[in-house]
């Protein structure tokens, strides 16, 4: 769920029919909490998904969800994990698929429209990826960062500058401590 600054409630559903890929329905509700709008997820081209695991809006209401699932290739699928951008009526604007083995795992929307995209996958922990895409869907900035090989969750925030925190938990000793 998340809030608008114009004060619209975004609400993601997902189903699971059994044998088939998840089904993503996204309402739109007022401030009463009256649906204004109800769509069907948006498409993420060939990738089957298996997995939202972020969504954001941002000041003009323009929702950014990502996640993993996989693409077909020949009668296998390999992993793969997408984001894209949606005007509020859930019209896409771009979307870029990543087929590697990656997580997508948080995203954040900068002041000025940019989504950063914060990758964090066993394969590369105690490392995290971050993406910068543009407004218009350029991938401008992919930087790594390295945390406390310690930990065991993150958590991704961005400030009303654009700063990206990023925060959790980690193990000391038998208890577990905020960092």
């Amino acid at each position: 769920i998340r809030v608008s600054r114009q004060q619209f409630v975004y609400m993601l559903v997902s189903s699971f029919p059994p044998g088939e890929n998840a089904i993503y329905t996204i309402y739109k509700l007022d401030s009463n909490l009256l649906v204004k709008a109800t769509r069907a997820g948006p498409r993420t081209g060939n990738v089957a998904r298996l997995r939202l695991n972020a969504v954001e809006t941002d000041r003009r209401e323009d929702i950014a969800p990502g996640g993993d699932g996989e693409y077909p290739v020949g009668r296998d699928m390999l992993p793969a994990s997408f984001v894209m951008k949606a005007d509020r009526n859930l019209n896409i604007r771009w979307r870029d698929v990543d087929s590697s083995a990656t997580s997508f795992a948080r995203l954040q929307i900068e002041p000025t429209g940019k989504v950063v995209v914060i990758e964090d996958h066993s394969d590369f922990f105690p490392q995290v990826k971050i993406r910068k895409y543009s407004s218009s869907g350029l991938l401008t900035t992919t930087r790594t960062m390295t945390t406390d090989p310690g930990r065991f969750n993150l958590v991704a925030k961005m400030d009303d500058d654009g700063n990206l925190l990023l925060y959790g938990g980690q193990m000391v000793g038998d208890t577990a401590q905020a960092f």
